[in-house]
């Protein structure tokens, strides 16, 4: 079975879902579905995603230890603002930043190989298991995997057609890559 290229997008969305769909319905038979262990970031990252909707600006987790940058604080608290505070809401969001990394592999690897190779790259990084982890966790690497990823993609199109707009998306997403690496 020969697939046109046409297809690849609307296969890579309907894959990158599938999959995470069921590691989702499965991860929720894990007994730390809806427990984050005290004194690990998880718990710090929670805390601080509460205050900010709770009015804290600094997002700072009350009776811990704050020593990590506030940008995924920030992000967490953006979700909890718009779908609620559950840890459900949270891993939900993460996941979905997971699908909208398989499409930057792919645009990216559609930059240097054929589109079947560019797929192949897409689907690979669809099905590694350190991502679905990672996006069910409250820990940053989904969030970075997507900075990185954007910003590789914007400065590549920034290289290759210069233009003020592009050079100010790349330097966005550069710098917020920076804010949330810490």
């Amino acid at each position: 079975m020969n697939m046109p290229p046409r297809y690849f997008p609307a296969l890579l969305l309907m894959l990158a879902c599938f999959i995470r769909l069921v590691y989702f319905y499965q991860f929720q038979e894990n007994p730390f579905f809806n427990h984050l262990p005290r004194n690990w970031d998880q718990t710090l990252y929670h805390k601080g995603a509460q205050a900010l909707i709770e009015g804290d600006l600094l997002a700072l987790a009350p009776g811990e230890a704050n020593q990590q940058s506030p940008f995924y604080q920030y992000f967490l608290g953006l979700v909890y603002f718009l779908f609620g505070t559950g840890l459900t809401s949270a891993w939900i969001a993460q996941l979905f930043l997971g699908v909208i990394s398989t499409f930057l592999v792919y645009s990216i690897a559609l930059r240097y190989m054929t589109q079947g190779s560019a797929f192949v790259a897409a689907v690979l990084f669809t099905f590694y298991g350190g991502n679905w982890f990672y996006e069910s966790t409250l820990y940053r690497a989904s969030l970075l995997t997507l900075l990185i990823l954007s910003t590789f993609l914007l400065l590549t199109r920034f290289a290759d057609r210069p233009s003020l707009g592009r050079l100010i998306g790349s330097a966005l997403s550069l710098s917020l890559l920076t804010q949330a690496r810490d």
